[in-house]
């Protein structure tokens, strides 16, 4: 019999497991972890335990205060190019079991929130080029550089180690502005970096995505996936919402968000997701006007850049559209 799926929180969290590698490092430095825990309202007891609960937006901050206080602005890169598979749980040990690499991205991917919540981890599949698009999709979270250099070169990692020792992406993108490491980022990678991108992601050529490169052993597989199930706490009828929030988020501002575009990033039938979000009771046209009203609310907040420029990465092509949407979202607030 299976165990009860436990209630996962409501407020943006992440499994105490993803701390140990970032734990271990900075105690390795001399950094005061048990000190800078409390200061940002991390038990120690928690972090002990790999299944625990761990607010993101403190450990964001931690890693943020880490890099400073240890006055190393690529602390989470250097972290992440030291990666191990057991440094991300079962999640990290399925990952190096797949066969190929295209199936341990979509693994990995599968299991996202699981781990790690308001956050969009996706493999957007081509013929020719790749991507992997992860970032937290709480912009109240910010800043949150070590963040995403972690997360991006902890996965570069895992694949040269598991698959190709000589695998170099196309070109890596990060959502934050440059700090002068670009040269030192490049070699870390092998490959161009891009700052101040929609998100973060990885850009690589599919050719070698099928390539086998080991036998499964398919029963620990389903031990581990059956394991992962079990402790997730998901109504897995809510994926399809999580899917789309994030293939809006990444292509929002540079490409035309419909429902063929959305279907086929998912690899569904426009039908099919048509039909999904019908038995959620909303539409395409729904999700997108949240998402923009929560993203705009974020940035202003924020005080990120000026209203034109925030409607403009929204997908407003003209300043009156943006405006107007706003006006809408306000009277609505007012008649709740």
């Amino acid at each position: 019999m299976r165990e009860h799926k436990p209630t996962l929180p409501s407020y943006p969290f992440l499994r105490a497991s993803a701390l140990r590698p970032v734990l271990q490092h900075l105690v390795s430095r001399g950094f005061d972890a048990k000190d800078s825990f409390k200061k940002y309202g991390i038990n120690m007891d928690d972090a002990r335990n790999p299944y625990s609960f761990v607010s993101l937006n403190a450990y964001v901050r931690l890693f943020e205060f880490a890099a400073s206080r240890l006055n190393n602005p690529m602390l989470g890169a250097d972290i992440g190019n030291g990666f191990r598979p057991s440094d991300l749980g079962p999640r990290g040990v399925l990952f190096s079991l797949s066969g190929t690499l295209g199936r341990a991205l979509q693994r990995i991917a599968a299991e996202g929130d699981t781990f790690q919540s308001h956050s969009s981890f996706y493999f957007d599949f081509d013929s020719e080029i790749s991507t992997v698009h992860y970032s937290i999709r709480d912009r109240r979270i910010w800043p949150r550089r070590q963040d995403a250099e972690y997360s991006l070169a902890s996965l570069c990692q895992m694949i040269r180690m598991y698959f190709h020792a000589d695998w170099r992406p196309v070109e890596i993108r990060f959502e934050h502005d440059d700090t002068g490491q670009a040269r030192k980022l490049e070699r870390l990678f092998r490959s161009p970096v891009v700052f101040g991108a929609p998100g973060n992601a990885i850009i690589f050529e599919s050719n070698r995505l099928d390539e086998s490169v080991r036998e499964e052993d398919r029963g620990l597989i389903n031990i581990l996936e059956r394991h992962i199930d079990d402790i997730s706490g998901h109504d897995h009828q809510d994926e399809i919402m999580t899917s789309v929030h994030a293939v809006i988020e990444n292509h929002i501002g540079r490409e035309k968000i419909t429902v063929s575009f959305i279907a086929g990033a998912l690899g569904l039938s426009s039908r099919t997701l048509q039909r999904r979000l019908q038995e959620k009771g909303v539409t395409l046209r729904h999700c997108l006007d949240e998402f923009r009203r929560e993203n705009a609310a974020a940035r202003m907040e924020n005080g990120e850049g000026h209203l034109s420029k925030i409607g403009f990465s929204l997908g407003y092509s003209e300043a009156t559209a943006f405006w107007r949407a706003r006006r809408r979202w306000e009277k609505s607030r007012q008649d709740d």
